[in-house]
């Protein structure tokens, strides 16, 4: 079934390059906020990190090449806020000359977040 999904994801998205969306659905959280999830709960635990990062899914279920990459940045805290690029399968190549394109365009190098963030 899963299979059967994935190709239909991909097909879906032939006509694309890439597909661009957010790399997580909420603002980065605290180091080690993650690990807080109680280890004799692991469907909570996955339930948690499926609502963090619901949009991976397309690139786990698909084999597709995906890259993060820190776009922005949160006013408040300094945090990167990166957007996720998903090529087509065996598109490594084309989605890191994306990725480089968009990096030489708005360069990320340098912004770093404040030691309090």
């Amino acid at each position: 079934m899963l299979q059967g999904f994935g190709r239909a994801l991909v097909e879906w998205t032939a006509q694309y390059d890439a597909i661009l969306c957010p790399s997580l659905a909420e603002l980065p959280v605290p180091l080690g906020t993650m690990n807080a999830c109680d280890a004799q709960q692991p469907m909570a635990a996955f339930a948690r990190s499926a609502a963090f990062t619901p949009f991976t899914a397309m690139a786990n279920l698909t084999g597709s090449p995906a890259i993060s990459v820190p776009l922005e940045h949160d006013l408040a805290s300094g945090l990167p806020v990166g957007v996720q690029l998903i090529g087509q399968p065996e598109g490594e190549g084309a989605l890191l000359a994306l990725a480089a394109q968009l990096e030489a365009a708005r360069p990320w190098a340098n912004r770093r977040p404040g030691p309090a963030a």
